[in-house]
Protein backbone atom coordinates (compact mmCIF):
# COMPACT_ATOMS: atom_id res chain seq x y z
CA UNK A 1 0.00 0.00 0.00
CA UNK A 2 2.70 2.49 0.69
CA UNK A 3 4.37 1.51 -2.59
CA UNK A 4 1.18 3.11 -4.52
CA UNK A 5 1.13 5.96 -2.17
CA UNK A 6 4.38 7.09 -2.98
CA UNK A 7 5.63 5.53 -6.82
CA UNK A 8 3.91 8.80 -8.10
CA UNK A 9 6.43 10.89 -5.81
CA UNK A 10 9.69 8.03 -6.53
CA UNK A 11 9.07 8.72 -10.30
CA UNK A 12 8.87 12.39 -10.45
CA UNK A 13 12.22 12.27 -8.96
CA UNK A 14 13.67 9.46 -11.25
CA UNK A 15 12.68 11.79 -13.91
CA UNK A 16 13.75 15.16 -12.46
CA UNK A 17 16.78 13.95 -10.74
CA UNK A 18 17.79 14.72 -7.19
CA UNK A 19 20.04 17.48 -7.88
CA UNK A 20 17.71 19.89 -9.81
CA UNK A 21 15.16 18.55 -7.17
CA UNK A 22 17.21 19.72 -4.01
CA UNK A 23 18.13 23.13 -5.99
CA UNK A 24 14.45 24.01 -6.85
CA UNK A 25 13.63 23.29 -2.81
CA UNK A 26 16.70 25.30 -1.58
CA UNK A 27 15.98 28.35 -4.31
CA UNK A 28 11.89 27.85 -3.19
CA UNK A 29 12.92 28.32 0.41
CA UNK A 30 15.63 31.22 -0.44
CA UNK A 31 12.52 33.09 -1.89
CA UNK A 32 10.53 32.29 0.75
CA UNK A 33 13.19 33.89 3.79
CA UNK A 34 13.73 37.60 1.09
CA UNK A 35 9.99 37.58 1.10
CA UNK A 36 8.77 37.02 4.69
CA UNK A 37 12.38 37.85 6.32
CA UNK A 38 13.36 41.19 5.69
CA UNK A 39 17.00 41.88 5.36
CA UNK A 40 18.72 44.10 6.32
CA UNK A 41 20.78 45.45 9.69
CA UNK A 42 19.38 43.41 12.68
CA UNK A 43 20.82 46.64 15.06
CA UNK A 44 18.67 49.44 13.02
CA UNK A 45 15.51 46.79 13.52
CA UNK A 46 16.22 46.65 16.95
CA UNK A 47 16.29 50.21 17.59
CA UNK A 48 13.35 50.94 15.59
CA UNK A 49 11.27 48.60 17.97
CA UNK A 50 12.65 50.22 20.87
CA UNK A 51 10.22 52.57 22.54
CA UNK A 52 10.22 55.42 23.38
CA UNK A 53 11.07 57.42 26.99
CA UNK A 54 8.69 59.88 26.82
CA UNK A 55 6.09 59.09 24.46
CA UNK A 56 3.47 61.94 24.90
CA UNK A 57 5.84 64.08 24.03
CA UNK A 58 5.52 66.46 21.01
CA UNK A 59 8.17 68.49 20.20
CA UNK A 60 6.02 71.49 18.49
CA UNK A 61 3.73 71.35 21.55
CA UNK A 62 5.85 71.58 24.18
CA UNK A 63 5.59 74.64 26.66
CA UNK A 64 8.15 74.30 29.30
CA UNK A 65 10.75 71.90 30.61
CA UNK A 66 11.87 72.03 34.27
CA UNK A 67 15.39 70.93 35.20
CA UNK A 68 15.48 69.97 39.06
CA UNK A 69 19.04 69.93 39.83
CA UNK A 70 20.65 66.99 42.22
CA UNK A 71 20.72 67.85 46.00
CA UNK A 72 19.35 71.20 46.75
CA UNK A 73 20.72 72.72 43.70
CA UNK A 74 18.40 75.32 41.84
CA UNK A 75 15.39 74.48 39.42
CA UNK A 76 16.32 75.68 35.97
CA UNK A 77 12.42 76.22 34.34
CA UNK A 78 12.79 76.87 30.31
CA UNK A 79 8.70 78.37 29.45
CA UNK A 80 8.26 78.89 25.64
CA UNK A 81 6.69 82.39 25.26
CA UNK A 82 5.49 84.19 22.00
CA UNK A 83 9.23 85.52 21.59
CA UNK A 84 10.68 82.10 21.81
CA UNK A 85 12.21 80.28 25.11
CA UNK A 86 12.95 81.86 28.28
CA UNK A 87 14.39 80.75 31.90
CA UNK A 88 12.81 81.90 34.84
CA UNK A 89 14.67 83.16 37.46
CA UNK A 90 13.69 84.68 40.67
CA UNK A 91 9.91 85.14 38.96
CA UNK A 92 11.46 86.70 35.85
CA UNK A 93 11.62 85.47 32.44
CA UNK A 94 14.72 86.21 30.69
CA UNK A 95 16.45 85.19 27.42
CA UNK A 96 17.08 81.73 26.80
CA UNK A 97 19.44 80.12 25.23
CA UNK A 98 17.61 78.77 22.45
CA UNK A 99 20.41 76.61 20.63
CA UNK A 100 20.89 74.88 24.23
CA UNK A 101 16.52 74.29 24.33
CA UNK A 102 16.51 73.00 20.91
CA UNK A 103 19.33 70.57 21.36
CA UNK A 104 17.73 69.42 24.83
CA UNK A 105 14.28 69.38 23.38
CA UNK A 106 15.26 67.29 20.45
CA UNK A 107 17.14 64.02 22.57
CA UNK A 108 14.10 64.11 24.88
CA UNK A 109 11.86 63.89 21.91
CA UNK A 110 13.57 61.09 20.46
CA UNK A 111 15.14 59.33 23.65
CA UNK A 112 14.73 55.78 23.35
CA UNK A 113 14.74 53.02 26.17
CA UNK A 114 17.29 51.11 26.52
CA UNK A 115 18.80 47.57 28.15
CA UNK A 116 17.17 47.54 31.58
CA UNK A 117 19.88 47.43 33.92
CA UNK A 118 17.97 47.26 37.25
CA UNK A 119 14.71 47.08 38.77
CA UNK A 120 15.78 47.58 42.44
CA UNK A 121 15.37 50.98 44.10
CA UNK A 122 18.04 50.49 46.08
CA UNK A 123 20.28 50.65 42.97
CA UNK A 124 18.80 54.11 42.12
CA UNK A 125 21.59 56.38 43.63
CA UNK A 126 24.93 54.04 41.94
CA UNK A 127 23.09 54.68 38.54
CA UNK A 128 22.89 58.36 39.51
CA UNK A 129 18.70 58.38 38.81
CA UNK A 130 17.66 59.72 42.55
CA UNK A 131 17.21 63.15 43.65
CA UNK A 132 20.37 63.36 45.39
CA UNK A 133 22.93 62.34 42.26
CA UNK A 134 20.92 63.03 39.05
CA UNK A 135 18.98 65.73 37.03
CA UNK A 136 15.33 65.49 37.34
CA UNK A 137 13.35 66.66 34.10
CA UNK A 138 10.09 67.58 33.89
CA UNK A 139 8.37 68.29 30.61
CA UNK A 140 5.10 69.96 29.83
CA UNK A 141 2.97 70.72 26.73
CA UNK A 142 -0.96 71.98 26.60
CA UNK A 143 -0.64 72.93 30.30
CA UNK A 144 0.07 69.33 32.00
CA UNK A 145 3.01 67.35 32.76
CA UNK A 146 3.40 64.43 30.08
CA UNK A 147 6.88 63.34 31.43
CA UNK A 148 8.80 63.28 34.08
CA UNK A 149 11.99 61.21 34.48
CA UNK A 150 15.17 61.17 36.28
CA UNK A 151 18.54 61.21 34.09
CA UNK A 152 22.12 60.33 35.83
CA UNK A 153 25.53 59.53 33.97
CA UNK A 154 27.65 58.48 36.94
CA UNK A 155 31.66 58.76 36.53
CA UNK A 156 32.34 55.32 37.40
CA UNK A 157 30.32 53.57 34.76
CA UNK A 158 31.03 56.09 32.10
CA UNK A 159 26.99 55.51 30.86
CA UNK A 160 23.69 57.74 30.75
CA UNK A 161 20.91 56.04 32.42
CA UNK A 162 17.34 57.33 32.75
CA UNK A 163 14.40 56.01 34.93
CA UNK A 164 10.49 57.29 35.06
CA UNK A 165 9.63 58.70 37.94
CA UNK A 166 7.68 56.20 40.41
CA UNK A 167 9.00 53.78 38.62
CA UNK A 168 11.90 51.36 39.75
CA UNK A 169 13.20 50.23 36.32
CA UNK A 170 16.69 51.98 35.47
CA UNK A 171 17.49 52.02 31.56
CA UNK A 172 20.28 52.71 29.09
CA UNK A 173 20.03 56.33 27.89
CA UNK A 174 19.72 56.01 24.11
CA UNK A 175 21.28 58.79 22.81
CA UNK A 176 22.99 59.79 25.94
CA UNK A 177 22.12 63.43 26.40
CA UNK A 178 24.38 64.71 30.03
CA UNK A 179 26.33 67.18 27.96
CA UNK A 180 23.39 68.87 27.06
CA UNK A 181 22.39 69.32 30.86
CA UNK A 182 24.30 72.42 31.57
CA UNK A 183 25.30 74.69 34.72
CA UNK A 184 21.94 76.71 35.25
CA UNK A 185 24.01 80.29 34.15
CA UNK A 186 24.58 78.72 30.91
CA UNK A 187 20.64 78.16 30.30
CA UNK A 188 20.37 81.93 29.65
CA UNK A 189 20.93 83.75 26.50
CA UNK A 190 22.78 86.66 24.78
CA UNK A 191 21.33 88.97 26.94
CA UNK A 192 20.87 87.24 30.47
CA UNK A 193 20.67 90.81 32.49
CA UNK A 194 18.04 91.98 30.78
CA UNK A 195 14.67 90.24 32.32
CA UNK A 196 11.20 90.47 30.14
Amino acid sequence: MLKKFFRPYLEFVERVGPLKLAMAFFFALALFILVFEQPGDPMAKAQKSQKYVLPQMILERVEGVDLILSGEGPTVSLRKTEEGWSVLKNGEMFLANTEAVSKLLAVLSDLKEGLVVSKNPDKHEIFGVDSKKGVEIRVFQEGKEVGDIFAGMPETLNKQFVRKNKSDVVMEAIPAFQNLIIPPAQWEGVFPSVPR
